[in-house]
């Protein structure tokens, strides 16, 4: 990083220069005005609310407490203008003296609009406070507020963020899970406690897992679409910001509950709970709170899905055919726990903030699924019983400062995500020849089963496998940045920010699969005479572990006829008992690999304003990454009866690459509600 500052951007250097040299520009006879913009009738904090110096280009915006901070004020008698929208604005004077900062505080009151009746909810102020957000942002940026978070009925931040313009998200048994921004895949895309980056929750990429978080512990959530060079360059596709929350002078408690039903399964014992406590103590300088919430849901549901393949052409077109079908039944409960802690405390000039934020999630799923083969001509039924932990832990300190100069922010942060398997368990039966002649060639999936043979007396044991697996990532950072405001005679106005970051993170993946040898299944039935039903006196028949009390319901709405359910306690058993005879899957050994990255970032933007509507924000960012890793090949080949010869290679390897990365925003305001 010190190479960059002092050799590539020596422009860093002489723009300090300049600002030191030049006070009687920039800084002489200059002050700061600092307060806290709030809701004239309920208290609560006016986030994104306008303050301005009428007749210049001074001005900024509350921050999501309503606090905000403006230097380089001219000294002397000023008038200030403060606008949120849906509030009526007001002006009032404030004197500025160069010697100290003057404190304004504005309580604002809603618009009053004349008619029969009008009715103002929560949920409108918190969509005000959103709106306001993204109109007093200078980069392409959507807002879900704690108050709309509250109202809506969303399981998890995923969900939330969903329900933002822009946004899709990838959803597994119904549920949100992963946020899509513009298109663009979720590994693209960086997620963010506080503006610290959440390591990957997911084995084969860099995407983040956002169902383990409720909405409930959040104070607002934030979207921004367009980086700067502030921010981490891998983000191409946008940033998502989950902004906890902080403590509120007094003692404050909110305790929430509520219950459902499932449908599906004809089920109660659905809930979810949370609560918030905060106060401040020592003349209100310490700040102190803490958020915790729990979920149990039942996501099971049916599942269906079909494979396609051109078979001929002919003049009238092509045509299709149905060359796999899928039938699942899926059963999973979902345990979600989140909390969190901050501690805030105020110093002169500025404030340290210590924040720490966990959340587990812990699923139990049984999926029964029957596969019809077509093309290779058999049916596959299967059950697979498994346990999924996913765990996230992020703690942060940091510091914001103010030199009356120039400001100083600073953050270091330690974050953690791994997701466990302990338990998974994969039971396979297979019939052969399995299908009629009645099958037709271009019929739809509704007419596949009506074609099978589903003879449970000739479907055998084909395979038995049992897997743990374990991701780690691990994030270390710390970054600071700096803020020059400058004043060029009230008209051209804005701030020259630098600063750096370096972040250490490491990965690993840890995993072992036991599977049943080629022919080993037959060689136990045949071994255990008497015990099991045989196919051919060879073959263990699926009517061994058969679940006579396993009903599917009105599966798939009576589309589809689903069954027989294998028994789940059944097989866990044949596994305990034979899997001393079970050999390690050498492939899962490929899977495995330990990484580490290392980023040193510089950048330096300014944001210029000229005059109270046009904004123009150029920087450039600067990276250097270094990479290492370590991963596992085969140097062999399987026989004929699928057993590996050979050994297992360790591949080490690396990458270093540096990047440099300009850019440019510009905002115009048409009006105080609409930005271009």
């Amino acid at each position: 990083m010190a190479p960059f500052l002092f050799k590539r951007l020596p422009g860093i250097l002489f723009l300090l220069a300049l600002l030191a040299g030049c006070p009687s520009i920039l800084w002489a006879q200059t002050g700061s005005l600092e307060g806290r913009i709030t809701d004239g009738q309920t208290g609560d904090p006016l986030p994104g609310a306008s303050i301005r110096i009428v007749g210049t280009a001074i001005g900024t915006a509350t921050d999501i407490e309503g606090f905000y901070r403006i230097t380089g004020i001219g000294v002397g008698e000023r008038q200030l203008q403060v606008s949120y929208v849906g509030y009526q604005a007001m002006q009032a004077t404030v004197t500025i003296t160069g010697s100290q900062t003057t404190t304004f505080d504005a309580q604002l009151t809603f618009g009053v609009v004349e008619g029969e009746e009008i009715i103002v909810t929560a949920q409108a102020a918190g969509q005000a406070a959103a709106i306001n957000q993204q109109l007093s942002s200078n980069t392409i940026t959507n807002v879900v507020s704690a108050e709309r978070i509250q109202e809506l009925p969303d399981q998890n931040a995923a969900e939330s963020v969903g329900r933002l313009p822009g946004i899709s998200i990838e959803r597994d048994a119904g549920e949100g899970q992963k946020v899509i921004i513009r298109g663009l895949s979720p590994k693209f895309n960086a997620i963010t406690v506080n503006g610290e980056r959440v390591p990957s929750t997911d084995g084969d990429d860099r995407s983040v897992d956002l169902s383990m978080i409720s909405p409930d512990v959040l104070a607002g959530i934030e979207v921004f679409k367009a980086l700067t060079p502030d921010k981490d360059a891998d983000a191409i596709g946008g940033a998502v910001n989950l902004i906890t929350r902080k403590a509120q002078p007094g003692l404050r408690g909110n305790v929430r509950l509520q219950t459902g039903y499932n449908d599906h399964e004809s089920e109660y014992g659905q809930y979810k709970g949370s609560f918030v406590a905060s106060n401040r103590f020592f003349g209100n300088k310490l700040g102190l709170v803490g958020t915790g919430s729990l979920q149990r849901a039942n996501r099971s549901s049916d599942l269906l899905d079909a494979g396609y393949i051109f078979t001929r052409e002919e003049e009238t077109g092509s045509i299709i055919s149905v060359n796999s079908l899928n039938l699942g039944d899926r059963l999973e409960t979902r345990d979600r726990y989140t909390g969190g802690l901050t501690l805030d405390y105020e110093i002169p000039g500025g404030e340290l903030v210590l924040n720490s934020f966990a959340g587990y999630t812990d699923r139990e799923e049984v999926r029964r699924r029957k596969r019809y083969r077509i093309g290779s001509a058999y049916t596959e039924y299967d059950l697979r019983d498994r346990e999924i932990g996913q765990y996230l832990y992020t703690t942060a300190l940091s510091g914001d400062h103010d030199f009356q100069k120039f400001q100083v922010s600073w953050l270091g942060s330690y974050a953690r995500t791994f997701q466990k398997t302990p338990f998974s368990n994969n039971s396979r039966f297979r019939e052969l020849a399995a299908f009629t002649n009645n099958l037709i060639e271009n019929q739809g999936p509704e007419l596949i089963p009506s074609g099978a043979r589903s003879e449970l007396e000739r479907t055998w044991f084909f395979e038995n496998t049992f897997e743990r697996v374990r991701v780690n990532d691990r994030n270390l950072s710390a970054r600071v940045d700096v803020h020059v405001p400058f004043n060029l005679q009230n008209t051209v106005t804005g701030l020259v920010s630098f600063g750096g970051k370096v972040r250490d993170k490491s990965r690993n993946r840890n995993g072992t699969r036991f599977r049943s040898p080629f022919g080993e299944l037959d060689v136990i039935g045949q071994e255990s005479p008497g015990r099991f039903d045989l196919f051919q006196s060879q073959r263990i028949l699926i009517s061994n572990f058969l679940d006579a009390g396993f009903d599917p319901g009105n599966f798939l709405n009576g589309q589809f006829e689903f069954g027989p359910g294998l028994d789940i306690d059944a097989l866990n058993a044949f596994t305990d008992e034979f899997r001393s005879r079970y050999i390690v899957d050498i492939e899962s050994e490929t899977e495995d690999y330990d990484a580490s990255e290392t980023v040193q970032a510089a950048y330096v933007m300014a944001e210029v304003k000229i005059g109270p509507k046009l904004m123009i924000m150029p920087g450039v960012r600067y990276e250097k990454t270094v990479t290492d890793y370590v991963s596992f090949d085969l140097d062999g080949e399987f026989d004929d009866n699928g057993v590996f010869e050979g050994t297992i290679e360790r591949i080490t390897g690396g990458r270093d690459y540096e990047e440099v990365l300009p850019m440019v925003h510009v905002r115009y305001k048409v009006n105080d509600q609409f930005d271009i």
